[in-house]
């Protein structure tokens, strides 16, 4: 997730949410997963582009270094510059309770090509992702190892992980910042930090899980060389960071086989900008925003590989676009790294960050046009997650690539179970129909007015929304999805 801000109230996560549209909007301070600011409005109205959200504390998904604005004049997360795909709602949900075990009913899926590739089938074998969020990405609050539990209140336990894995789920991401650990004279990680983190890397391996571990709020203006910053004035030192912290991870874990995967970077933008969440592919600054990313993740998958152990040389990589969004993966700008080091072929994922749609999935209860309502059978609630993933299938997964969307998840609203439950069956099954894997994003927050993507209470490894996580669960596996749709029909 995105960078953090912090209110007086809690830790906050900003989010993001793009419309593309002939509305030109001035710089927009953001809550939520970190800043969101957009200017730049895009070309067509009816183009509607995304949420992209993350991890907070206390009451939101991850926290901030900004307050947020406490009037709704001023902008939200992520501006839309177009009519939004659902009207906002206010009234009490009525639908239906789901019962413990019931899965909801998907009509079948058009047919679509999977290629038979090694990536495609790894990323299959992930099947449905848990992230361990507002953990070991906290870095503020606290200090030293006691930053695991700032955001959360509780530590993780082997209990937790092995719950992880009793619910159904298969990978867990487990987002880490590194900055406030690292020496700023020598660059080397706090051996204690490091080792804690280890520990948890090995429950989880030991649990059966696949693994993903990141840098993931060390985004920001280079303090000390401490951080990474996608601009062209903070690449070189970017460059050096993140060197710097991949070295020292892939000689950790040099013997971790393909179960460990390596996120490069989290959600890689120019905070506190105007282009944080979005930017003009082919404007100048997007174009710069794009190749600094490309050079970083290219650095990373170079810096990992150069480790030299077999199990790094042949390990899969996921790298970002800019702010991990799909609408800026998808233009030409974005390219996945070069690989010429590894000893197998196609070992670069792709890593997707999508709260979509954005005003029922992430926007909050105070923005105008919320809505606390997802319905399958509604063409218009399902257009934005049928709409991202066939331009990333298209460019990516029809070519054999492995797509991995790291965070996606539905907050709750004024007691939105059944809309919650039909989102998560939706969304994970069409994610598996076009060869995708996704991951909840759990922050540990189930109450209060923030970004409530609870589901695993952790201090007592309780499964509090049990029906969102059957849904889950059920529809990660191919087998389950729905007859395909007849196309002659």
């Amino acid at each position: 997730m995105r960078k953090n801000m912090i209110t007086t109230r809690c830790f906050k996560k900003a989010v993001s949410v793009v419309l593309a549209g002939a509305l030109c909007m001035s710089t927009l301070a953001g809550c939520g997963k970190g800043s969101s600011d957009e200017t730049t409005a895009a070309t067509a109205a009816q183009n509607t582009t995304a949420a992209i959200a993350d991890s907070t504390a206390a009451n939101t998904t991850e926290a901030d270094t900004t307050a947020k604005p406490a009037d709704t004049t001023a902008a939200p997360t992520q501006a839309p510059t177009a009519a939004p795909t659902q009207a906002p709602t206010t009234e009490a949900p009525t639908d239906p309770v789901t019962q413990p075990g019931e899965i909801i009913s998907l009509s079948a899926f058009p047919e679509v090509e999977i290629p038979d590739t090694e990536a495609i089938r790894f990323v299959e074998n992930l099947q449905i992702g848990w992230n361990l969020g507002n953990t070991f990405d906290a870095h503020t609050g606290a200090k030293g190892l006691a930053l695991e539990s700032a955001w959360v209140g509780v530590k993780t336990s082997q209990k937790l992980i092995q719950t992880v894995y009793d619910a159904g789920f298969r990978t867990i991401r487990i987002p880490v910042s590194w900055h406030g650990h690292v020496d700023p004279d020598t660059m080397k990680i706090d051996e204690a930090w490091l080792n804690r983190v280890k520990e948890v890397v090995d429950w989880s391996l030991e649990a059966g899980l696949y693994v993903i571990i990141n840098i993931h709020h060390d985004n920001d203006k280079n303090d000390k060389g401490l951080y990474l910053y996608p601009s062209y004035d903070e690449l070189e030192t970017s460059k050096k960071y993140v060197t710097a912290i991949w070295s020292q991870v892939a000689e950790t874990f040099a013997d971790y086989d393909e179960h460990l995967v390596f996120e490069a970077m989290n959600e890689p933008r120019q905070v506190g900008t105007s282009y944080e969440w979005w930017v003009t592919p082919n404007s100048r600054e997007g174009k710069e925003c794009i190749d600094c990313v490309n050079q970083l993740n290219q650095t990373i998958v170079d810096t990992i590989r150069a480790q030299g152990s077999e199990a790094n040389r042949s390990r899969y990589i996921m790298v970002p676009g800019y702010c991990a969004s799909p609408d800026l993966e998808t233009p030409e700008a974005f390219k996945l790294p070069t690989d010429e080091q590894a000893t197998k072929e196609n070992r670069i994922l792709l890593s997707v960050h999508a709260y979509r749609p954005y005003y029922f999935a992430l926007a909050g209860t105070n923005e105008s046009q919320y809505t606390e309502k997802f319905t399958i059978a509604k063409a218009a609630d399902r257009k934005d997650i049928d709409s991202f993933m066939k331009a990333i299938y298209a460019k990516f997964v029809s070519k054999g690539v492995g797509v991995v969307i790291g965070e996606f998840g539905a907050r709750l609203k004024n007691g939105n179970d059944r809309a919650r439950e039909e989102f998560a069956a939706y969304y994970v099954a069409e994610a598996r129909n076009y060869g995708m894997t996704a991951i909840w994003w759990d922050n540990h927050i189930f109450s209060g007015s923030g970004e409530i993507f609870g589901l695993i209470r952790r201090n007592d490894c309780s499964i509090v929304y049990q029906t969102i996580v059957d849904q889950l669960i059920h529809y990660s596996i191919k087998e389950n999805l729905p007859a395909v749709l007849d196309q002659a029909s």
